[in-house]
């Protein structure tokens, strides 16, 4: 609780048997009461300004500071967007140049791997023809072959005079080439 300058003069201290003395307590109280009075005059009197301040080249001075400042925080921010525009076009740059670098090495990788498969399913065709021709060579000597037997054995039972009449019709044969998968067309 706040103690006003009246309080301290209205207030009337007892007297107590060998309490303090009178007149020091009064004098005391007078005191604390004269500069309570004094403080409050002074938080509530408005602050004059410096003198300085008031005179009018100075407020000129003040304004014109005003305006450079402002002029000076302009340009920062001028200069700092400008600043970040460059940094932002060199970002982007940089960043073009990365995925052209990338889509070119992606690219050139793609062909590696294109020639390389194309590589391999030539050499993949370049077999397969080398063991159909080997294949037919094959059956073209077991054809020759199988000729030269039947005309042997038919030779040596015309030579024995004996003729040997098949068990049964032949039976039909199949077409062996219809029945052979093409793995050309296959993927590994």
């Amino acid at each position: 609780m706040d103690v006003t300058p009246q309080q301290l003069r209205g207030n009337e201290v007892k007297e107590a048997f060998r309490g303090y003395h009178r007149a020091e307590v009064d004098m005391l109280l007078e005191r604390a009461a004269a500069t309570i009075e004094d403080l409050t005059d002074q938080l509530q009197r408005p602050r004059a300004l410096p003198a300085s301040l008031v005179n009018r080249n100075d407020a000129e001075t003040i304004q014109r500071t005003l305006i450079l400042a402002q002029r000076a925080a302009d340009n920062a921010m001028a200069e700092a967007q400008e600043q970040a525009r460059q940094l932002l076009d060199e970002s982007e740059s940089k960043a073009h140049a990365l995925v052209s670098d990338a889509e070119a090495t992606a690219q050139r990788i793609h062909d590696d791997e294109r020639r390389a498969h194309e590589a391999e399913v030539a050499a993949l065709v370049a077999r397969r023809d080398r063991l159909r021709g080997d294949a037919d060579a094959l059956e073209t000597y077991a054809s020759d072959y199988r000729v030269r037997v039947w005309a042997a054995i038919e030779s040596d039972l015309a030579k024995l005079g004996v003729m040997i009449e098949a068990p049964s019709t032949r039976p039909e044969l199949h077409d062996v080439s219809s029945a052979v998968p093409d793995y050309s067309t296959t993927s590994r």
